[in-house]
């Protein structure tokens, strides 16, 4: 890694980690500065201004958590493995993303705007991933899904409330992990 590729992460991970706990606002590029050991200046010749080093910091948080994902999925085997493992990690990871999106944006229209690109990104990235996998289970016979597109659109949708800062409900989702992948029948009787 040359040195100004190395300070360009310097810079954006000092900035990541200052605006996940102070909030975008009362952050300064001087703060960002001191963090990342660099002139102000120096920071200004990588990037344009302090909304574009939040659009990278949030682009670069939704690429490592997709590419962690994929590992993680790559060695689980069986869909319904892979969807229980992914419904977990999307409360967890991917909820702490959700979360600093919206500390980040905090009720400025400009920051909403600023980071909407990065939030449609992440979403779309669990949709499809999210559909890969359940399409997995109606071919290996696992699942039987009549929408996978809606499926996946309600499984996201439900699993968002699960994703509050500070609370603790693992058994929870649990709880609903095991209603999705069995369902809400019963299997039928044996005829006798």
């Amino acid at each position: 890694m040359d040195s100004s590729t190395d300070t360009r992460l310097r810079i954006l991970r000092a900035a990541r980690d200052l605006f996940s706990y102070f909030g975008f606002r009362k952050t300064s590029m001087d703060d960002v500065a001191n963090r990342a050991e660099v002139a102000k200046g120096t920071i200004y010749h990588y990037f344009k201004n302090k909304n574009e080093v939040l659009k990278l910091v949030l682009r670069q948080e939704v690429d490592q958590l997709r590419d962690q994902l994929q590992l993680v999925l790559e060695d689980t085997q069986g869909p319904r493995s892979k969807l229980r493992l992914f419904l977990t990690r999307r409360v967890s990871d991917f909820g702490s993303i959700h979360l600093l999106i919206g500390h980040l944006v905090g009720d400025s229209q400009d920051r909403r705007k600023d980071v909407d690109e990065e939030r449609q990104r992440l979403d779309e990235m669990e949709r499809r991933t999210l559909e890969t996998i359940l399409d997995e289970g109606v071919r290996t016979g696992d699942f039987e899904i009549p929408s996978i597109p809606m499926a996946a659109l309600s499984l996201l949708a439900i699993t968002k409330g699960f994703i509050r800062d500070g609370l603790e409900l693992e058994q929870e989702l649990e709880t609903f992990i095991d209603i999705a992948l069995r369902g809400f029948s019963r299997p039928p009787h044996a005829s006798s």
